[in-house]
């Protein structure tokens, strides 16, 4: 019966955190649309934290995978939002830094997984951090 209760209780937060990132989807404002797609990369690595502590393997993946989809959904964002990130530096230095402390809780939560886990992490990593580059290249490129 507990492992049914558990099984409930992690496929209701899998519905609740799509739910969350479809309405940050649903976002009109580019910029805002960033912002809280970085909150909910925030969120679930929280989550997989939290999955991977319960031994919820399956739930750690879905939840590092909405990390970078979150991330990718902001610097996605900021690109339709057609600003230059030397001009207007505001929104890719909330994103640079956001992505930063990110990236520093990811390599944290990597040293604390087994080392046959870490394959689930690496791409997210990588993927945080090719962005994180892109944002901080542009806002310290030449004003054209």
């Amino acid at each position: 019966m507990t492992a049914l209760r558990f099984l409930a209780m992690g496929l209701f937060a899998c519905l609740a955190a799509h739910a969350e990132l479809t309405s940050v989807e649903l976002e009109n404002n580019p910029e805002k649309r960033a912002r809280l797609a970085l909150d909910n990369a925030d969120t679930a690595l929280g989550r997989a934290q939290a999955n991977y502590a319960h031994g919820n393997v399956d739930g750690t993946s879905d939840a590092l995978a909405e990390v970078a989809h979150s991330v990718e959904l902001a610097q996605s964002s900021l690109d339709l939002a057609g600003k230059s990130a030397s001009r207007n530096p505001k929104q890719f230095k909330h994103g640079e830094l956001k992505t930063r402390d990110l990236l520093r809780h990811l390599d944290g939560f990597a040293k604390s997984m087994d080392l046959a886990d870490r394959k689930l992490i690496d791409p997210v990593i990588d993927k945080v951090q090719a962005i994180h580059d892109i944002w901080l290249n542009g806002i310290m490129s030449k004003k054209r």
